[in-house]
């Protein structure tokens, strides 16, 4: 409301049926800039932290949210992705694994569960880069001028007939991340 949002590329997200939403994390307000500009629900893959507060914890998971235990491979998170996927639904992560304090021109290192899930479910996936929300929540708690926020789509990365092996894995990552800069501004 008080933030002006700019979204470019949101042609590149099909209406419907399963994409994995990949995009840069450097503030609180990324989540919501991301579903907003991406104008499909997005079902996020949030920390598990987040779902004990009360209030919030209720929201989110009324918004399609589903926690994940970043200190191990969660195989809970992992099953309820491919559930989603396979009921043609859009899920949204940031696979650096957390809010990088590194600005928003750089990111930080990806975890390969974005590109072994696309792999192992076959669908596409959308780079986003995300600018401007580092600077309206700089610390995470306040919100100090009125700043532009984009939010720009890429076109889907393209499989190839890949399958799921380590140095697939390893390239598309490498390919996420290639992309997800791209589209930084």
């Amino acid at each position: 409301m008080f933030y002006r949002l700019s979204s470019s590329g949101y042609e590149n997200i099909p209406k419907k049926g399963p994409i994995i939403v990949v995009a840069n994390h450097v503030s609180y307000l990324d989540p919501p800039a991301l579903a907003v500009g991406c104008r499909r629900e997005l079902s996020f893959m949030a920390k598990e932290e987040l779902f004990k507060y009360p209030v919030l914890g209720t929201v989110i998971k009324m918004l399609s949210a589903f926690p994940v235990d970043r200190k191990k491979i969660d195989i809970r998170a992992f099953r309820m992705s491919l559930r989603f996927l396979k009921q043609g639904k859009a899920v949204a992560l940031f696979p650096e694994g957390t809010r990088q304090r590194l600005g928003h021109k750089n990111l930080g290192e990806l975890h390969t569960g974005a590109a072994y899930l696309a792999l192992k479910a076959g669908v596409p996936l959308i780079p986003v880069g995300i600018s401007g929300t580092d600077r309206v929540m700089p610390d995470g708690k306040h919100l100090p001028r009125l700043s532009k926020i984009f939010v720009n789509i890429g076109k889907p990365i393209n499989l190839d007939d890949m399958d799921v092996s380590q140095e697939n894995i390893s390239k598309l990552t490498g390919i996420i991340e290639k992309e997800i800069v791209k589209l930084l501004i």
